[in-house]
C-alpha cells in the first residue's frame, strides 16, 4: 500500500467533518489577519516576531472556536504546548511554511515546542504496517503555511512519522484542508502523494471586526 492510498480510518472521517474543519481553518485565518495587521518592520517586526505572533493568535482563536463548539472541541493544554482534544484525537498546531506552493511532505515545524511528542512511536515499530499505524494514530498536527504580506496560504492535517532529536522530520499522512489558490500547478504537486479528498474544500470565513463606540461616525 503506497502513501497515496493510506487513509486514517473511520474515526478520523467522523471526527474531522466539515464543521470542525471550518472552525480550524477560520481560526487560523483570523490569527494570520491579526499577525499581518500588527506586523510593522519599521518598529522592529521581523520573521521571528511574526511567527511568534501567529502561534499566540492561533492559540487564542482556536481556543475561542473550542468554546463555541458546544463540547466537540476542548482545549487540552496551553502551556508549555498548545493542544486541542477533538473526539479521540489530540491536535497540535504549528506553522510549517510560508507559501501554498511548498510541498507539505517536506515541511515541518521549526519550533522545538514539544512537537516531536506528537509522534506515536509504538505505531512505527518494525513489522507495523504503515496503513494500520495511521488508522490507529490519535495525535495529529494542524500544519499551516502563511506569510506577513498575504496571511494564511494553506492548511493541512498531518500525522507525524519520524523525528530527529526534538524535531519532526517526516509525515506518514497529510490531508489538505484549504489552500489560497486552487490552480493546476498546486493540484499536480500535492496530489501525487496526498490521498483523495472526501470532504468538500473549506471556504475561509473571517469574523468581522468589532466597531468600538469611539470609532462610529
Amino acid at each position: 500500500m503506497s502513501l497515496k492510498q493510506i487513509r486514517p480510518g473511520a474515526a478520523f472521517e467522523a471526527t474531522f467533518d466539515s464543521a470542525v474543519r471550518q472552525m480550524l481553518v477560520d481560526g487560523l485565518a483570523r490569527a494570520y489577519d491579526t499577525a499581518v495587521e500588527l506586523h510593522d518592520e519599521a518598529r522592529g517586526s521581523n520573521e521571528r516576531t511574526f511567527g511568534f505572533g501567529v502561534y499566540e493568535y492561533a492559540v487564542h482563536e482556536l481556543a475561542e472556536g473550542a468554546t463555541d463548539s458546544k463540547g466537540r472541541v476542548e482545549v487540552a493544554s496551553t502551556y508549555p504546548s498548545f493542544r486541542l482534544n477533538i473526539g479521540e484525537f489530540q491536535l497540535a498546531c504549528h506553522r510549517v511554511g510560508k507559501s501554498e506552493f511548498e510541498d507539505i511532505w517536506g515541511c515541518f515545524p521549526n519550533a522545538e515546542s514539544a512537537a516531536h511528542t506528537m509522534v506515536e512511536e509504538q505505531l512505527w515499530l518494525p513489522g507495523m504496517v504503515k496503513h494500520l499505524g495511521v488508522e490507529n494514530a490519535r495525535k495529529l498536527v494542524l500544519a499551516h503555511m502563511g506569510n506577513n504580506e498575504e496571511g494564511l496560504r494553506a492548511v493541512y492535517l498531518c500525522s507525524p512519522w519520524r523525528t530527529e532529536g526534538t524535531r519532526i522530520t517526516a509525515w506518514v499522512y497529510c490531508e489538505r484542508l484549504w489552500t489560497a489558490r486552487q490552480d493546476a500547478q498546486l493540484e499536480t504537486k500535492t496530489q501525487e502523494r496526498v490521498p483523495d479528498e472526501v470532504i468538500d474544500e473549506v471556504v475561509v470565513r473571517r469574523r468581522a471586526k468589532k466597531v468600538h463606540a469611539h470609532e462610529e461616525g
